[in-house]
């Protein structure tokens, strides 16, 4: 499962992996989450899409 955890999405800027449009949603996230994931440097949005697709992935068969 691609968490988006590679080493070039972990150090690119976001605006420079956009593939398209997005939607701006609002999520509500563990504060100590937030900050380890920051902390190692992850992309939280890519991170949160790739685990959505994963389970829609699994949700469908």
């Amino acid at each position: 499962m691609d968490l988006g955890l590679n080493s070039s999405s972990v150090s690119q800027p976001l605006l420079t992996m956009r593939r398209g449009k997005k939607k701006n949603v609002m999520v509500y996230l563990d504060p100590e989450v937030v900050r380890e994931a920051r902390e190692l440097g992850l992309n939280i949005s890519r991170v949160s899409e790739n685990a959505l697709r994963e389970a829609i992935r699994k949700l469908k068969g």
